[in-house]
């Protein structure tokens, strides 16, 4: 990560560190994968992560773990169990933006 400053304007870098589990997550309260925990190098503590479905609409907001980790638990906005599938997670950073995917097993 670097900080880049251009036109008079500190710009953010944002770095991918780990992803734990390795993009696959069963949350079915084995104690085992049961969440999804993204480690991210980032400057500031502003960061905010969402998990989407392929088709765009956003399931969960991921929970900030200072100082450099969002996890999800497989549980939507609503709190009921997502259902298994390919997801995408979001992370922001300022303007910058962050995407991969994950999968969750049940």
């Amino acid at each position: 990560m670097k900080r880049i400053k251009a036109a008079g304007k500190l710009l953010i870098l944002i770095g991918l560190i780990s992803v734990t589990p390795r993009r696959i997550f069963t949350p079915n309260g084995d104690g085992v994968n049961d969440t999804i925990s993204i480690r991210v190098q980032a400057s500031g503590s502003n960061l905010r992560g969402r998990i989407f479905s392929l088709t765009g609409r956003i399931v969960a907001e991921l929970a900030f773990q200072p100082p450099d980790t969002l996890s999800w638990n497989g549980l939507d906005i609503d709190g009921s169990p997502a259902p298994k599938g390919i997801y995408i997670y979001q992370i922001d950073a300022g303007t910058e933006k962050l995407r991969g995917t994950v999968v969750l097993a049940r």
